[in-house]
């Protein structure tokens, strides 16, 4: 019973379905045959108004390379965009010959007695975070470390000599780094891990 009701149901619906269609088909024919009014509207000044004709094209005018000089003396990876300043070369201080006089008996000899301050003197505590991220150097250029202070997300590149709080750069090798202090060393390595001398 069920199934003959479904096929008589079945044409009537495939009627409808072609009916819909024919009606879709006619309407888009009209649309597609209606002929488009393209007079200029009352009252609109714009749409009366002529364009006017296209601009020619402009040239861009390119500089010559050698003009550029002020552009090419900024570093594009200098977060500043000044040139590294020159490192200036200090003469070799003049030695003068050991004078051989004698130390009073009750009084150490100077090295001794420097040598016995240093050791008395704590150095200043590293700054905290302290780690060596890279080093880097060429036959060129002297050989820099780079360092990054605790939570900073930018290291700073040391060369041999500088000062980092209290800390002097003594040392820069392949992978790591010697701090000095009031006669107290310290070794930084790439994989951040820390020993005293």
């Amino acid at each position: 019973m069920a199934h003959a009701r479904g096929t008589r149901r079945a044409p009537a619906l495939m009627a409808a379905a072609v009916l819909a269609n024919l009606g879709a088909a006619g309407v888009l024919w009209h649309a597609a045959t209606m002929p488009i009014d393209t007079s200029p509207r009352t009252g609109d000044a714009s749409v009366i108004a002529p364009t006017p004709p296209p601009s020619p094209p402009r040239v861009r005018n390119v500089p010559e390379l050698a003009s550029l000089g002020e552009t090419l003396a900024r570093p594009l990876f200098q977060s500043t965009r000044r040139p590294p300043q020159p490192r200036v070369e200090t003469p070799p201080t003049e030695v003068k010959p050991l004078q051989t006089e004698a130390a009073p008996a009750d009084e150490p000899p100077p090295a001794v007695a420097q040598a016995e301050a240093s050791a008395a003197s704590p150095p200043p505590p590293l700054p905290e975070g302290l780690r060596l991220v890279g080093v880097a150097g060429s036959g060129r250029t002297p050989t820099r470390a780079l360092l990054r202070l605790g939570d900073s997300a930018r290291g700073v590149w040391y060369a041999e000599g500088e000062m980092l709080q209290g800390w002097r750069v003594a040392q820069i090798g392949p992978g790591e780094v010697w701090l000095e202090a009031s006669g107290h060393r310290q070794q930084l390595t790439v994989r951040t891990s820390t020993s005293a001398q």
